[in-house]
């Protein structure tokens, strides 16, 4: 088997993903995109950020909009179990021989950026801001309707050393792709939060994110985002899909995908 045992006592407990944040040239038109066509609710902006969350989700944002030069990804957050196990987990990233920054965030607790050996840029914080539920507000549902964050997915140079970077963490092994000529992973999915990934990997150059995805309530939503964005300016994004993924048979689509410049 090509994949690692489950580390069951990893340096510090992830409890899972939380937030993106995307860097976009045009703040206004990407507001456009993710709330009057997606259906993300705005929980606050101001002339340099849109922070954003999906219908089920009482944290204050899982999508952060930052203006910016050219269009990359900041940084993937996940949230940690309270603030001791955020120091160890800078202590952890330290001894890893990665750089740690100790940043102000809005709307969240003490937070501290670093990156993994590939360079993916990442975020990890205790607490967040809570927000009244919204989830039977039907009047706000709009666009595919998402309910909430599902995970993000990652091109990887090596998804060997990735999945076993992350196996130190704690991330587990959901399903996973074998490459037959090399016998290593071609792709894998991971966990923290016990769906079926918070973060996956797949074979190709990178960092980069291929996306970032969000749950939504049945397949006819996507149905219906889909007409909605060939219809509306959006076709050229429409990128691949509709489909089943071959292993979960999870029903998809993805549109246009972000891309980040390593720190």
């Amino acid at each position: 088997m090509p994949i690692p045992a489950p580390n069951f006592n990893p340096p510090f407990n992830i409890l899972r993903l939380s937030h993106v944040e995307l860097v976009v040239s045009e703040l206004a038109r990407s507001r456009a995109f993710y709330v009057d066509t997606l259906g993300l609710q705005v929980t606050d902006e101001n002339d340099e950020r849109i922070y954003l969350r999906a219908m089920e989700e009482r944290g204050h944002h899982c999508l952060v909009l930052k203006k910016g030069n050219e269009p990359q990804v900041g940084e993937l957050a996940f949230k940690v179990f309270d603030e001791a196990h955020l120091e160890r987990g800078a202590e952890w990233f330290e001894q890893q021989g990665q750089p740690v920054q100790w940043v102000d965030r809005a709307h969240q607790s003490k937070t501290f950026i670093t990156r993994d050996p590939h360079g993916v840029p990442l975020e990890f914080y205790a607490r967040m801001d809570r927000l009244e539920p919204i989830h039977q507000k039907y009047a706000l549902y709009n666009g595919v309707k998402p309910l909430r964050i599902d995970h993000f997915n990652c091109f990887s140079p090596n998804v060997d050393e990735s999945v076993a970077f992350y196996n130190q963490l704690g991330f587990r092994v959901t399903e996973y792709t074998e490459d037959e000529d090399t016998g290593g992973l071609w792709a894998a999915w991971t966990h923290r939060k016990g769906g079926v990934h918070d973060i996956a990997f797949t074979n190709g150059r990178g960092p980069r994110l291929h996306h970032l995805a969000f749950w939504v309530p049945t397949p006819l939503n996507i149905i219906d985002l889909l007409d909605l964005m060939a219809t509306t300016g959006y076709v050229d994004n429409i990128e691949r899909g509709p489909g089943r993924h071959g292993i979960s048979n999870a029903f998809f689509f993805i549109h246009s995908r972000p891309r980040w410049s390593p720190h």
